[in-house]
């Protein structure tokens, strides 16, 4: 078994809430649910670092970071819609009251919001205040809610029983609900899904079949009814992990494949993508979501930042561009392999002229040294045979009357037929090559 250590939950994408809340009743869009979970959160976190609400009562949170939560930006006209949403839709509270007897407390999801230039302010109702400040001394009564998961849904029913699930994890089971409690805490209005086949199928089978196919996932749900002869009268869910315990993060991990993510995708999901994948290869597949969620965002359609990554990185979408940037690296290594073949030929022929000059320089030294009719008689046999070139020849006698043996020094063509009429006079073996040109 791998060596792990207990990740700091800061480190993970985790939303504190609490048992409690699952008896609020869901009544409100799976967005507005999604809202008020971070508006919990930022609550939470506020009261650990010593922040207390300004003199109004208002605790304020940046809409950046509602935006990088969620996985897209956030608009400001339907962040206000779905805050008014949360302020007037009825919520209920079950709880005990000190003297032992339940109670029940009716109110909005929040009690007052205002959305300002960069920040959003809101209030809590003060029961829900009061039970997030109470356990702020009781830790191990917070649920750690994964945010990349839950966020990663898009049905409210499958938000609301992952939650719930979620809360049991530990106990193995949620508690009994009879089905009228169970529509009500579903927030199913009275006119929908009067039929048990219809309740069951959209708001039980569907969304427990979502999350125990979701990839993200990290709990397996059963649901068990309770009948009352034929007739279902009443269900709990069954539930358990699914995968590791999401706390536990491997000692070694590249997260450098996912630095580009707009989400902070699940440990464990990272893990498992690391032993299928390359990590380049997953980097630049999340670059290919990123493009495509751009897209989805231009078109003013909703992008399932989580979905699409599981997706492009399970079909490997950046394959093509690692397949792409390995040919385009092969054709620089072949130009660079071309480029330096080319150099060492031309450094060859250069050393290979360089030897060539070098032997004529001593043949010339040799020339020089001879007696001066084997001289005159040699450059005079090489004039002779240029008379078809008239100007060459005339130019090269003009050039021996004027400076004669030295004459070379002031042409390369006089140079140049002097060092062939040389070769051609003595005509050295190779063995005289490399010794004095003209020894007998």
């Amino acid at each position: 078994m791998k060596n792990k250590e207990v990740a700091d939950p800061s480190e993970l994408n985790i939303v504190k809430t609490d048992q409690s809340f699952v008896h609020i009743k869901h009544n409100i869009t799976i967005r507005q649910y999604k809202f008020w979970h971070l508006i919990i959160r930022s609550f939470g976190e506020q009261l650990e670092n010593g922040v207390e609400p300004d003199s109004n009562g208002f605790f304020y949170h940046s809409i950046k970071d509602i935006s990088d939560f969620i996985g897209y930006e956030v608009v400001r006209s339907e962040l206000k819609n779905d805050l008014e949403g949360l302020r007037v839709a009825p919520i209920v509270v079950n709880y005990l009251e000190k003297d032992g007897l339940p109670a029940e407390h009716f109110m909005g999801f929040i009690s007052e919001y205002k959305v300002l230039s960069k920040r959003v302010g809101f209030r809590l109702p003060s029961v829900i205040e009061n039970i997030i400040r109470n356990k702020q001394q009781n830790q191990q009564m917070f649920l750690l809610l994964n945010w990349d998961i839950f966020n990663s849904f898009s049905g409210k029913y499958e938000a609301v029983i992952y939650k719930l699930c979620r809360d049991y994890v530990g106990v193995g089971r949620t508690p009994n609900f009879t089905l009228e409690k169970y529509r009500e805490y579903m927030g199913v209005e009275e006119t929908e899904y009067k039929e048990f086949k219809e309740l069951n199928r959209w708001v039980i089978k569907k969304p427990v079949a979502e999350l125990n196919t979701s990839e993200l996932c990290d709990i397996e749900i059963d649901v068990e009814f309770e009948k009352k002869g034929r007739s279902v009268v009443g269900l709990y869910f069954k539930v358990k992990y699914a995968r590791q315990n999401l706390l536990e993060l491997p000692l070694t991990l590249d997260s450098s494949a996912f630095k580009d993510a707009l989400i902070k995708l699940p440990i464990q999901d990272q893990t498992k993508y690391l032993d299928q994948f390359d990590s380049k290869e997953i980097y630049a597949s999340i670059a290919r979501a990123n493009a495509y969620i751009e897209d989805l965002k231009s078109k003013g359609k909703e992008a399932k930042i989580g979905a699409i990554y599981h997706k492009a990185i399970s079909e490997r979408w950046g394959l093509a561009q690692i397949e792409e940037d390995l040919l385009k690296e092969r054709e620089r290594e072949a130009e660079i392999q071309k480029k330096n073949l080319a150099k060492q030929k031309q450094e060859e022929k250069d050393k290979e002229l360089a030897a060539l000059r070098k032997q004529d320089e001593k043949m010339l030294a040799d020339f020089l040294v001879l007696p001066d009719e084997v001289k005159h008689n040699l450059i005079m046999d090489m004039i002779s045979k240029v008379k078809s070139l008239k100007n060459i020849h005339t130019s090269m006698t003009d050039l021996y009357n004027e400076f004669g043996f030295d004459a070379y020094l002031q042409s390369s063509a006089f140079k140049g037929n002097l060092i062939g009429a040389i070769k051609e006079q003595f005509k050295p073996d190779e063995e005289k090559v490399n010794g004095d040109l003209f020894d007998e």
